[in-house]
């Protein structure tokens, strides 16, 4: 984030970490539910999708946060480019 102020990064940096977390309780409810029968891969696309859609965040950022949601539940997925692999 070139010519941001540091209180600046570290608020957007706060506004990752709670979608990060938002995301992460979403991805376990989906897996536990009606997305029980998708893979984990597949799950973490369609989330990775909709926030994008959101333009809450720039793409960088959407893939830090998916990539943070698959570490924090344990997901063994490298999120890479505009989706997430096994």
């Amino acid at each position: 984030m070139a010519g941001c102020t540091p209180p600046e990064i570290y608020d957007r940096w706060c506004v990752c970490e709670d979608l990060a977390a938002q995301l992460s309780a979403k991805c376990l409810e989906s897996k536990a539910g009606k997305r029980a029968h998708l893979r984990e891969n597949e799950i973490l696309q369609q989330y990775y999708l909709r926030l994008i859609a959101t333009q809450w965040t720039s793409v960088d950022e959407a893939q830090w946060i998916m990539q943070k949601v698959a570490d924090r539940i344990g997901w063994e997925v490298r999120v890479v480019g505009n989706g997430a692999e096994e």
